[in-house]
């Protein structure tokens, strides 16, 4: 059967016939389905003479049996199946990482079929600590780096073909490893280089998001973690591991249904938005290129524009994507409407400003739930906690029932920011023809979002749509 396999994997990849390709994908089709799929891929991978496309397409059948067709296995065949997995994690480590990777979501969705207590105490994270401790280092480093990333993003992966209560048990028992999974990537960052602060970085993500905020080890505004998260910020190599990591330690700080600000994180949600906003003027530079681009000069060549950054788009949408989580996850700060928030407001405004569709857009959600917070009708802020430190945007707002005064006053304060709002997207807007179903559409955006604040800001805000 390994011999047909090959065979079939050769005139995929290899065949000029269309017809022959069209045909052995058909047979592998049938192959990977089969209960044989188990022990022919196995044989083949631990083969030191397979060629990487018969590795990697067998490591791939392999991850999709383990997640799709467990029930398959017999009970007594599961052990074996783990140790497998273990031996293959081993003689991948140092190369081929995209069989790694397949070998690594295979181990996590076997994790999610496997109850904690069948991986001997401590379930699958001390398991795999534990087997990896005395191998190579840069082997046990890769491996378990790549492990820590796939367990919690699988988490919850529908992929995975479990019952609904074990999928929820699995969760579950990751959540209550989380601070050893913590401490291990700490350990991490005493390696050399990016790419592994990267890795660590893109775990922790990971972990964080999985925690929703609960779980999370004692001092963890303390921790090296974070720093390395905000230091990751300022370089190209971790960039954008280092934001996804700040967004998620932004939203830990706050309950994520109400936005009411978590007591016990206030320190860590103050340095964080000192943090964020921090990167306003690398963020103007390239705002002030990309427009000049956009209208047909040079931003590069610009006498005002000196980019010292030169940030590309990507990480353009990674400082645009943290002004807005930090807005939006603040909000109730925010609407204290103090001279302290306007920081992260004015920067909202500069990402609305950007030319490109897909960074300008990421805005639209905040001003939404503002615009309704500030309309419909009387709202009763709860004593929030200060986050007033030297630099931040965010003030403290005592507990306070919202009068129709109140509320005026809020909404007057915020106007010059709606104004200067109407003011950017009036030119992305586009009237349709009579008859259509729709008034105007706005290059992909729900243009019923804008209408309510052209509606609530009334004449002065339709004066500021047709200047």
């Amino acid at each position: 059967m390994a011999e047909q396999v090959v065979a079939a994997i050769n005139a995929l990849y290899r065949s000029d016939d269309s017809k022959v390709r069209h045909e052995a994908d058909r047979w592998l089709d049938g192959w990977q389905s089969s209960s044989e799929a188990w022990s022919v891929a196995n044989a083949i991978l631990h083969n030191p003479s397979s060629d990487p496309e018969y590795t990697y397409f067998c490591a791939q059948t392999l991850k999709t049996k383990v997640q799709r067709d467990y029930e398959e296995l017999p009970l007594d065949s599961v052990p074996q199946l783990r140790d497998s997995l273990l031996a293959l994690l081993i003689k991948f480590g140092k190369g081929q990482p995209a069989v790694r990777t397949q070998l690594c979501l295979a181990m996590a969705a076997l994790a999610a079929h496997l109850p904690a207590a069948q991986w001997e105490e401590g379930g699958v994270l001390r398991w795999l600590m534990e087997r990896f401790n005395g191998q190579d280092a840069d082997i046990a480093m890769s491996c378990m780096l790549e492990l820590l990333t796939v367990l919690p993003q699988e988490a919850d992966s529908r992929k995975i073909s479990c019952r609904p209560e074990r999928r929820a048990a699995f969760a579950a028992e990751l959540r209550a490893v989380i601070p050893d999974a913590l401490n291990l990537l700490t350990s991490c960052l005493s390696q050399p280089g990016e790419t592994v602060r990267g890795q660590v970085l893109e775990s922790l993500g990971c972990w964080l998001k999985l925690s929703g905020g609960a779980a999370l080890p004692a001092g963890l505004q303390n921790s090296p973690l974070v720093g390395a998260a905000l230091e990751g910020l300022e370089k190209d190599g971790t960039f954008h591991s280092a934001v996804d990591a700040v967004v998620e330690l932004i939203w830990i700080t706050v309950d994520p249904q109400t936005c009411v600000p978590n007591t016990n994180m206030t320190s860590l949600a103050q340095h964080l938005v000192m943090k964020v906003m921090a990167l306003r003027p690398r963020f103007s530079l390239a705002l002030r290129k990309a427009i000049a681009e956009s209208e047909g000069r040079d931003g590069g060549h610009e006498p005002d524009v000196d980019d010292e950054f030169d940030d590309d788009e990507e990480a353009v949408k990674g400082m645009a994507r943290l002004f807005c989580e930090v807005a939006e996850a603040y909000i109730q700060l925010v609407l204290s409407a103090q001279p302290d928030v306007l920081a992260p407001v004015e920067a909202l405004l500069d990402v609305t400003a950007h030319p490109e569709q897909d960074i300008y857009s990421m805005s639209f959600s905040f001003w939404h739930k503002l615009s309704r917070q500030l309309t419909i009708g009387v709202i009763e802020l709860q004593s929030q906690p200060s986050l007033t430190v030297p630099g931040s945007p965010i003030a403290n707002n005592q507990a306070v029932n919202s009068t129709a005064a109140e509320q005026a006053r809020r909404r007057e304060f915020f106007r010059p920011a709606f104004e200067k709002l109407i003011s950017l997207v009036r030119g992305r807007m586009r009237w349709v023809p009579s008859g259509s179903d729709a008034l105007c559409t706005w290059l992909g955006v729900d243009c019923v979002r804008v209408a309510v604040s052209v509606c609530f800001w009334g004449e002065r805000g339709e004066e500021a749509a047709g200047d």
